[in-house]
């Protein structure tokens, strides 16, 4: 967890869990002592337990009334650290994994909940055939196809990610291809990858996305999803956020090789006329495209919507922000309400004419 722990002021934050959470070994006494501690010491601030009527004071006197799971998240989440972040922690107990949440505002103030409903787990087909499920998802989702060696529940995941999509974004997905690759020629911890120039667009995922992901899980208590949903969706959003650069560059492409053998003068130089057209409008997108550029615009100064998309570039806040639109939409509401609005307002999917005109001739 001290990893997490970046040199900057603390902000509103989602933080995903990527870090170990170990096996409960102390009793209830125990924990209810070590957070009471922690509590005089002032590293927390206050303790809160939501409701539906708002929510409720812990006071000190109350402590021992919160769960094993809850002292627990509420003694994992008392560092400076964890100044502004929510986390959705597995916490492992006897009778299985308990979804927990815990919210920590910007001076220490904790709010913790725990649910009861099990991590969502992806439903293969009764015919339990890798090959035949692969040829039906892309069927149904209009892709390019599989390849890799895929098992049925890393396939699962997959369609739990394709179905938050909605059909507008959807239809940005058409064509993809998910290639199941051992580990990232860039980085041995990076999860998956889009790469747009490769012809079909191809999305790889990694053994990373699927391995040490049991410590966390993403979404609501009452609907709690598995992390690697989330890396699937994080990819989806880099797809979505480059179709219009993606759509203009083929226009590109398609008008270039139209052009290519003509005998007829008059015919080539007016395909070739159409070619540097869209050329120019291509050019004109920029590199980042009409999508991002709306998202910048939106997003502003605000940190977030996690660690990751903070430190990194405009495209990976993003993909973050996409997946917690889909998933944990409270979530990027309580960081970035501004950029949750947008989505809400399918404004991602809506933006602009992705093509300056070029493409509607």
């Amino acid at each position: 967890m001290i990893l997490l722990a970046l040199a900057c002021a603390p902000h509103l934050r989602y933080e995903p869990v990527a870090f170990e959470v170990p096996a409960l070994h102390l009793d209830h006494a125990v924990l209810t002592s070590a957070v009471m501690k922690q509590l005089e010491r002032g590293r927390i601030r206050s303790i809160e337990r939501p409701s539906e009527l708002g929510d409720s004071p812990v006071p000190g006197a109350q402590v021992a009334s919160l769960s094993d799971a809850e002292l627990y998240a509420v003694l994992a989440a008392s560092g400076r650290w964890s100044r502004g972040a929510e986390l959705d922690l597995l916490v492992p107990a006897a009778d299985g994994p308990t979804p927990t949440t815990i919210w920590v505002d910007l001076e220490g103030g904790v709010r913790v909940a725990s649910g009861t409903q099990p991590l969502q787990a992806p439903l293969p087909p009764a015919h339990v055939d890798e090959l035949l499920w692969q040829a039906e998802i892309a069927e149904s989702y209009d892709l390019d196809g599989f390849s890799g060696t895929w098992t049925l529940i890393e396939l699962g995941y997959v369609v739990m990610a394709l179905d938050r999509l909605t059909p507008e974004e959807l239809a940005a997905m058409t064509g993809v291809h998910f290639a199941r690759v051992a580990q990232s020629p860039r980085r041995a911890a990076e999860m998956a990858r889009y790469e747009p120039s490769e012809l079909p667009p191809r999305l790889e995922v990694y053994d990373a996305a699927f391995e040490e992901f049991g410590h966390g899980f993403v979404g609501p208590l009452d609907h709690p999803v598995p992390t690697p949903v989330m890396t699937v969706l994080h990819e989806c959003g880099h797809v979505i956020v480059d179709r219009p650069l993606r759509e203009t560059y083929d226009a590109f492409r398609m008008a270039l090789e139209a052009s290519e053998g003509m005998v007829d003068g008059q015919a080539f130089a007016s395909a070739y006329d159409r070619a540097q057209e869209i050329e120019r409008c291509y050019r004109q997108l920029g590199s980042t495209g009409p999508v991002l550029d709306q998202f910048v615009a939106i997003r502003g100064k605000t940190r977030g919507p996690t660690s990751y998309g903070w430190r990194s570039r405009h495209h990976e806040a993003f993909a973050e922000a996409f997946a917690l639109h889909h998933l944990d939409p409270d979530a990027l509401r309580r960081v970035m309400p501004a950029v949750s609005e947008w989505f809400d307002r399918d404004q991602h999917v809506s933006t602009g004419d992705f093509g300056g005109g070029c493409l509607r001739r």
